[in-house]
C-alpha cells in the first residue's frame, strides 16, 4: 500500500471510531449545575459510587459500570450495593458505615430526575424526600433519602434526566454537581453507558479525578 493509501486508510479508521465514540451520546449532554471553588483543582483517589432507583437491578448496574471506570482511569472505587449490604435502604447511616470501612474520600450520589418513553408517555418523576438527621453533619450526610415514582427504564427509547452530585468526605460537604440530560435509547444498558461516559468526562475536565493536573484531596 502506497503512503497516501495508508494515510487515508487511518484518516478512514479516525472517522469511522470517532463516529461510533461519539454515537453513544449523540443528543445526550452533561451540565455542570455546581461547582465549590473551595475544592476547585482538588482530585479524589477513592470514591464510594451510589446510585438511587426504585429497582435494585438498575442500581447495582449502574453503580457496576460507574465503578469500573473510575478504576480503569486509575481511581479506586466501588459500588455501594458491595461493600453496603447489598439491596438495604439508602441512607446516611448505610453510607457513613461504607465510608467507614471502605476509607472512601468522596461519595458520587446519582438519583433519577425523570424519564419518557417514546411514545411520550412519562413513565414518571422522582420526588425525593429528605428528612433532616438531628446532627450538624450537612448535605448527603445529613440527611436520608426516600425515592419516590422512580422511572422503571423497562420501555423501549426511554430518555431520562440524571442528577449526580459529588460529596467530599473530609468536609461532609457538596463539592460539585451535574445534570445529565440522556437521548433516547433502546436499552437500561444503553442508557447507563451513555451516563457514564458524559459524567466521567465531565469529572475529568472539572480535576475532581485521576488527573496530572489535579492535587489528591486531603
Amino acid at each position: 500500500m502506497t503512503p497516501a493509501k495508508n494515510r487515508f486508510a487511518a484518516l478512514t479508521t479516525a472517522i469511522v471510531i470517532g463516529c461510533i465514540a461519539a454515537a453513544c451520546a449523540s443528543g445526550s449532554k452533561i451540565t455542570p449545575v455546581f461547582e465549590d471553588p473551595a475544592f476547585s483543582g482538588v482530585s479524589y483517589q477513592n470514591i464510594l459510587v451510589v446510585a438511587a432507583t426504585q429497582t435494585y437491578e438498575n442500581r447495582a448496574a449502574y453503580e457496576r459500570v460507574m465503578s469500573a471506570r473510575l478504576v480503569a482511569s486509575g481511581v479506586a472505587a466501588a459500588p455501594l450495593h458491595q461493600v453496603g449490604g447489598g439491596n438495604r435502604p439508602i441512607d446516611r447511616d448505610v453510607i457513613i458505615e461504607a465510608v467507614r470501612v471502605g476509607g472512601f474520600d468522596a461519595v458520587l450520589y446519582t438519583h433519577t430526575a425523570g424519564s419518557q418513553s417514546n411514545i411520550s408517555s412519562t413513565t414518571g418523576q422522582t420526588t425525593v424526600d429528605a428528612h433532616r438527621k438531628s446532627d450538624k453533619v450537612v448535605n448527603l450526610f445529613r440527611y436520608d433519602y426516600e425515592e419516590h415514582a422512580d422511572p422503571e427504564y423497562v420501555s423501549l427509547a426511554t430518555s431520562a434526566i440524571l442528577i449526580t452530585e459529588l460529596y467530599a468526605v473530609s468536609s461532609k460537604s457538596k463539592v460539585w454537581e451535574a445534570r445529565t440530560d440522556l437521548a433516547e435509547r433502546d436499552s437500561t444498558a444503553l442508557l447507563i453507558e451513555d451516563a457514564v461516559s458524559l459524567l466521567m468526562g465531565a469529572l475529568q475536565r472539572a480535576k475532581l479525578v485521576n488527573t496530572k493536573a489535579s492535587t489528591p484531596a486531603p
